[in-house]
């Protein structure tokens, strides 16, 4: 452990939000309050507004609400999904206004957060390290809000050790997700120049961060501990699923549903195949299913908890993984590839893109999973694939899946937190 006694958390996604963007923030505060004194946590008064579902809160952690009125506060008012599909976010206005949030300076006014919460944030963190043993302080992108309040901290008390960490990168070629990216990249290297410790969760996104800053420490995200999962029994028809977003055309499932097709139409697997999605773009991925006549085989589940997508996971015979790389933007080791190690079920994963060295490594120390690239020259291996784990199914209702315990070890969350603060 580091000289870390008392750490201050800037966090809008803190729980009780169940959400790949709070569950770094949640799993790290519950594994430093076993060797510190105290950690406190400044969070949105939008968690309720967002919540779908919960996690308990240690009760030695503390818990502090920041006023907030942004986008999210608005939208709230009006429907209580505030996640939005990415047909909704294909309208040229959606795209606009998409990169309007997420662009110095307008992010600091009408983005996540918003500048109520970082002016009640800052004020309520200024109290607590002029009032408690603070000398660390944790803030986590996205929303850019969080770094904005730790750096006026880190201005304002010089004895802080600020740790910046990132879950995404800010400037994203492929998403074209901001304006005027010059300056955005300019704003990003003003904004990290007092930060002590930078940290981020895959080679990718260092890649990306050293042009602000020159060491980066990649500290990857983590798994629970596998006795606290509910080992859900497997499913009782043969399953494949997928519980993600699309992020439009970049993630791409066509080449497993062409596999799916003519494994089907083949008899190479029998009717008793279901193909399960859960998550926000369920009519995105409806209208694929129809386009390979696959309806029969499809089950929506639509938005659900994090438990019941857990537990989705788990009862898989098969979890779909889909994601992207770009020459720009590789590594994409996300925290949803985490869930699926800790469900132990296979993973098929598709790559919409060129070459990702990242992820193959990654990948080698999983077992009975593979990693294919969104070509037709992979279709015989996906459905060489699915054939083998639809054989197991057959005989037995059993899986294949195995993953090296030296990784098991370093994903733990307790090894990873370590990791973190030790760099304070």
């Amino acid at each position: 452990m580091s000289r870390a006694k008392g750490i201050l958390m800037i966090s809008y996604y803190y729980p009780p939000i169940k959400s790949m963007g709070s569950i770094r923030a949640y799993a790290l505060s519950h594994e430093w309050i076993k060797s510190v004194s105290q950690i406190n946590v400044v969070t949105t008064s939008n968690r309720n507004r967002l919540a779908i579902d919960r996690l308990s809160i240690n009760e030695k952690i503390n818990i502090y609400i920041a006023k907030t009125w942004d986008y999210r506060s608005i939208t709230s008012l009006f429907q209580k999904n505030t996640h939005y599909s990415e047909s909704t976010k294909q309208t040229w206005i959606s795209k606009l206004i998409i990169k309007l949030l997420n662009s110095f300076p307008f992010n600091r006014y009408v983005g996540e957060g918003g500048i109520i919460y970082e002016e009640r944030a800052f004020k309520i963190a200024s109290q607590l390290i002029e009032s408690k043993n603070i000398n660390v302080v944790f803030s986590s992108f996205r929303p850019y809000t969080d770094h904005m309040v730790a750096r006026r901290l880190k201005k304002k008390y010089p004895h802080l050790t600020w740790i910046a960490d990132f879950r995404d990168i800010h400037v994203d070629v492929l998403k074209r997700n901001v304006l005027f990216p010059a300056f955005q990249h300019k704003m990003n290297r003003i904004m990290l120049h007092e930060a002590d410790v930078v940290t981020t969760v895959s080679e990718g996104c260092r890649d990306h961060l050293i042009k602000y800053k020159p060491t980066v420490h990649v500290v990857r995200n983590g798994i629970f501990n596998q006795e606290e999962s509910s080992r859900s029994q497997l499913a009782e028809k043969f399953t494949i699923s997928y519980t993600g977003s699309l992020y439009g055309t970049m993630r791409d499932p066509s080449l497993f549903f062409e596999a799916i097709k003519e494994l089907t139409s083949n008899k190479h697997v029998g009717d008793d195949i279901e193909i399960v999605y859960a998550g926000k773009d369920g009519d995105s991925w409806t209208n694929r299913i129809k386009e390979f006549e696959l309806d029969s085989f499809f089950l929506n589940k639509g938005i659900v908890s994090y438990d019941e997508s857990k537990k989705i996971q788990e009862r898989s015979h098969i979890n779909l993984q889909l994601t992207f790389s770009h020459p720009e933007v590789k590594g994409a080791i996300t925290g949803k590839i985490m869930e699926y190690i800790r469900a132990k079920r296979p993973i098929l994963c598709i790559i919409n893109g060129v070459t990702d060295e990242e992820i193959e490594n990654f990948f080698t120390d999983i077992n009975q999973s593979i990693v294919v690239y969104n070509h037709v020259k992979y279709l015989e291996k996906i459905k060489a694939f699915i054939v083998t784990a639809y054989a197991a199914f057959k005989e037995s209702n059993t899986h294949f899946f195995d993953v090296e315990q030296p990784l098991i070890d370093r994903l733990k969350w307790e090894n990873v937190a370590k990791n973190i603060i030790s760099l304070a």
